[in-house]
């Protein structure tokens, strides 16, 4: 056998080690798991159970003391900014109707001077009184309240309210106001007083 033979022969053997050499395995070893994830929490002994819900019934309890005490100064806050409104819209309805009281305190002051006769009194208080009614009105449009329409109109009663009912006179339809006997208000949307009326019967 010549070397070149010999050489083919070793590299046909090198080949079939190669190729018949057995894979090796890489093993992972366990890990052991960690002792916090696999240890169960151990139930609380009766009397640590007890603490716990004492602190509980402690944390709770003060909660809702804080919360009472939180609404209390919330309620009176709410209280005390409702009066200062309503005394504060008192004394601006007050102050426009100033003007109004002047006039009247001048009209009884005209009054009480001596005059020549019993004419010339009343025409001064017939005057003083006229322009004290027309100032007053003009305040309670300022403020927008204006007298509710009754009679010949349709009882309605958001703004009337019937004293009594007559039988309707002919021509006119039954459940019509035939006669106001106290006027009433509104201010804007709201009805300040109903109208007092007489209504025609059915």
């Amino acid at each position: 056998m010549s070397k070149h033979s010999e050489t083919q022969d070793l590299n046909i053997d090198g080949a079939a080690q190669t190729a018949t050499a057995p894979e090796i395995e890489v093993v992972t070893p366990d890990v052991a798991p960690d002792a916090s994830e696999t240890t169960e929490a151990l139930p609380l002994s009766p009397e640590a159970e007890v603490e716990q819900l004492q602190l509980e019934v402690t944390r709770l309890t003060d909660q809702v003391q804080r919360t009472a005490a939180e609404f209390q100064n919330y309620r009176r806050r709410t209280e005390q900014e409702k009066r200062q409104l309503a005394a504060f819209t008192k004394g601006m309805v007050v102050e426009q109707l100033l003007d109004v009281w002047d006039d009247f305190q001048r009209t009884m002051t005209e009054l009480e001077k001596p005059h020549e006769d019993a004419a010339t009194a009343f025409a001064s208080l017939k005057k003083g009184f006229e322009l004290v009614y027309q100032k007053f009105n003009g305040e309670m449009e300022k403020l927008g309240v204006t007298a509710i329409e009754a009679e010949g109109q349709p009882f309605n009663e958001a703004e009337h309210e019937a004293l009594m009912q007559q039988s309707a006179p002919e021509g006119v339809e039954p459940g019509t106001v035939l006669q106001e006997l106290q006027p009433g208000y509104r201010m804007g949307d709201r009805v300040l007083r109903h109208t007092r009326v007489i209504v025609a019967a059915e």
